[in-house]
């Protein structure tokens, strides 16, 4: 036991040199809660990203998208429906002298029968319908610019200009091609019509506008139209002590609540739609959307995983 205790080295003593030292382990380093990058990098890039946003910012801004002004068609397409109202209600004092026998002549005069109706009427109609296709035209290629897969304005212009053309053309004509020119016509204008509309209501819920005003474009002339059949089928069944004036004109003005529908439709359609596109400029925002391709290869990517 004394021995192994001599042979021991005691404190502050080296060990004997002749015996072989194991070689001492090497630890890993320690690893670091923070980046190995130093802040004076992180300040660098800081710098760098910031120039980089303020110029492309500032060059968005010079170069931003040109949207074609809308707002001064909208205001005629929105006047000729309110002409309208006024056509309606002119056209009920000029009913009046009918109504007094107890008859309504199916709520329809000539034009040249009274000159402030068929003025009104011819003049509402014309600021209602070319402002509605300037205004088609014009949204629509606003609205490709701000969403590539929304409606064309070669729409509206085949449907507002061939329809109406097909229609004079049958007009002028006296052989047997005029019913069908007259029938073509027509239809070409009405199922055309439908088409611009579901267009633009497809466009406006896509960009976020009031997508609803634009069904009511539809909903509301078919639904006057449909008033005004139901009520001349009424008034036949009445008996003549209720074919009073203030009957016969109130149910003539009921209908022409169609009319103003159609006026507040209009003008919130056409503004939200136009706001929407203006809101959607990007480089007038200063951002800039990503391209179709990267767009498309991220979304391959995600359903891949």
């Amino acid at each position: 036991m004394e021995t192994d205790d001599a042979a021991l080295p005691s404190d502050g003593e080296r060990p004997d040199a002749s015996r072989p030292e194991r070689p001492a382990p090497i630890l890993p380093p320690r690893p670091s809660p923070t980046s190995e990058v130093t802040p004076e990098v992180w300040e660098q890039w800081a710098a760098e990203l910031d120039g980089e946003t303020s110029s492309r910012g500032s060059g968005q801004r010079r170069r931003r998208r040109w949207l074609v002004p809308t707002r001064g068609a909208a205001l005629i397409a929105t006047a000729g429906w309110a002409g309208a109202v006024l056509a309606q209600l002119m056209l009920l004092v000029a009913l009046v002298p009918s109504f007094d026998l107890g008859r309504t002549r199916d709520f329809l005069v000539p034009l040249d029968e009274s000159a402030w109706f068929g003025g009104t009427f011819v003049v509402s109609a014309a600021a209602a319908g070319l402002g509605w296709l300037a205004w088609t035209v014009a949204a629509a290629f606003n609205v490709r610019r701000v969403s590539p897969l929304s409606t064309t304005p070669a729409l509206p212009l085949t449907v507002y200009v061939v329809g109406p053309i097909v229609v004079l053309f049958g007009l002028a004509s006296t052989g047997p091609e005029r019913l069908p020119l007259l029938v073509a016509g027509f239809l070409w204008c009405g199922l055309g019509h439908l088409m611009v509309v579901a267009s633009f209501r497809n466009a406006a819920a896509r960009i976020g506008a009031q997508a609803d005003e634009f069904l009511k474009l539809v909903f509301l002339p078919l639904a006057g139209v449909t008033y005004r059949v139901f009520v001349n089928v009424v008034i036949t069944m009445l008996p003549a002590e209720w074919r009073t004036t203030p009957v016969l004109f109130g149910l003539g003005a009921v209908g022409g609540t169609f009319v103003c529908g159609m006026v507040l439709s209009t003008w919130r359609a056409t503004t939200s739609f136009d706001e929407a596109c203006h809101r959607l400029n990007t480089r007038s925002l200063g951002v800039e959307l990503p391209p179709v391709e990267q767009v498309a290869d991220a979304w391959r990517r995600t359903r891949e995983w």
